[in-house]
């Protein structure tokens, strides 16, 4: 038994890095969820944008007619250029108005520091925290903002969060540069004069009624700004931000069944292999203890316990492991995901999975060999297994055999012997390296949140 440890502890290992990838995955994805419905809720991000050129106030009674629409809010968001002192590269920059002096109704904003701007100062601005971190700028800093053409000196008084910019980035781009590009809020007043858009309006942001249609609703919306240079209107779930999101955890999902069910296939397999190998080497031990009177099911279940010990140790380990491994996965999604905080938990429920899906692997693959020693008789388990019989093929006879070692002879045959496992191998292999060509691709495009590359 000592020589099977070695066996042993790789098929733990195999099993872990299944439960592992299983409890990150699956707890991630619950934890981003949980997360992201929260801040959403408590934030009131909207379920309808829309965005024009240029469309007086007064427009608002006449989308406040559309039936399907509960609360509507009008802001001016504007692009410009932006300039911190020491940093010389461009900066780019979206300034978007706020209610001067308060805090919208729809899209609020989560102030980890500082306040809002007060209402008669034109000149204070609150900024995104990625972009205040990446430049460590602080309360009562100053930044230099290009608007429209017209250069001013910003004070800052609050550093936030927004729902609508939880994955901040810039249209040109397709992953965060908080070094690059960042999000101003200002007094909409202040934002009139900069832009030279008093009482006027380009951008509209709403709330659906329950049950509303959200395609009528949203043609309704087209053909009222249509005359005002609208770009058309949109649901949530083409907003920009929460579209990576959406597809973050889409993704994370995926991984969450695929990689866990290629480990556990794996370890299956080397259980198949080592109770396989076990029962033809005690294979008259068996017999004997048959002659004596151990019925089947408790030999059978002698082999099922060592399987069991072997996959409460792997979905320990695993866990262990998953648990560890998920702290560091949430603190690097909220390098990507700017959420006030997220907690990603262990849950009892998760475990229990991760221990059924091991155990079904274990089943799956012992189940087979135990099953063909049970029904062994005494008599014929007493007595060494029939050799396998081979025929010649044609490979083996050919010419192109011919000229190589007793050896390489040997390998060739054998692995014409043996063609269903010789092709499950090479595929093995191959999906492997498939996996690793792509993970090394899109880690070298710094494009995936996977990799441990750094935005900034």
């Amino acid at each position: 038994m000592a020589a099977l440890w070695g066996q042993i502890a790789a098929i733990i290992l195999v099993l872990a890095a299944g439960i592992m990838t299983l409890v990150v995955s699956v707890g991630t994805v619950d934890a981003l969820k949980t997360t992201q419905s929260q801040f959403y809720e408590t934030q009131r991000f909207a379920d309808v944008f829309a965005t024009l050129k240029h469309a007086p106030n007064d427009l608002v009674e006449r989308l406040g007619r559309i039936q399907g629409l509960d609360q509507i809010e009008t802001r001016i968001q504007i692009p410009a250029r932006l300039a911190v002192a020491g940093f010389n590269d461009p900066i780019r920059g979206l300034v978007v108005s706020l209610p001067d002096g308060a805090q919208p109704n729809l899209g609020r904003l989560y102030l980890q520091q500082g306040r809002l701007p007060s209402q008669n100062q034109l000149d204070e601005v609150v900024l995104s925290d990625g972009f205040a971190l990446a430049h460590q700028l602080d309360i009562g800093d100053e930044i230099e903002a290009i608007i429209q053409g017209r250069k001013q000196t910003l004070r800052i008084t609050g550093i936030a969060l927004s729902p609508e910019f939880i994955y901040q980035r810039s249209p040109a781009d397709l992953f965060p540069d908080h070094l690059r590009y960042g999000v101003v809020w200002m007094n909409r007043r202040g934002l009139e004069n900069a832009a030279g858009m008093p009482g006027a309006f380009n951008q509209l942001v709403a709330t659906l009624q329950p049950n509303a249609l959200q395609a009528q609703v949203l043609d309704a919306i087209d053909q009222i700004i249509k005359p005002f240079g609208g770009l058309g209107a949109h649901g949530r779930f083409d907003h920009m931000s929460h579209r990576f999101l959406a597809e973050e955890i889409k993704q994370l999902s995926v991984m969450g069944t695929a990689l866990p069910m290629i480990f556990l296939g794996v370890a299956a397999f080397l259980l198949n292999v080592l109770i396989g190998r076990l029962l033809k080497q005690q294979r008259q031990d068996i017999a004997m203890l048959k002659a004596f009177g151990y019925t089947p099911i408790a030999i059978g279940w002698h082999y099922a316990k060592l399987t069991s010990v072997i996959v409460i140790l792997g979905v320990f380990l695993g866990t262990a492991l998953g648990a560890w491994a998920s702290q560091g996965m949430a603190a690097l999604y909220l390098d990507f995901f700017r959420f006030p905080s997220m907690q990603v938990g262990l849950s009892i429920s998760l475990v229990l999975q991760g221990l059924l899906i091991a155990s079904v692997a274990g089943f799956l693959g012992t189940w087979r060999a135990i099953h063909r020693i049970m029904r062994l008789p005494p008599a014929e388990a007493m007595q060494p297994p029939s050799p396998t019989q081979f025929g010649g093929s044609w490979l083996a006879r050919s010419s192109l055999v011919a000229p190589l070692s007793q050896p390489m002879r040997m390998i060739i045959r054998n692995l014409d012997r043996h063609r269903f496992k010789v092709m499950l191998s090479v595929t093995g292999i191959a999906l492997s390296g498939a996996a690793v060509g792509w993970q090394l691709s899109i880690c070298s495009d710094r494009s995936s949140i996977g990799c441990s590359v750094s935005p900034d």
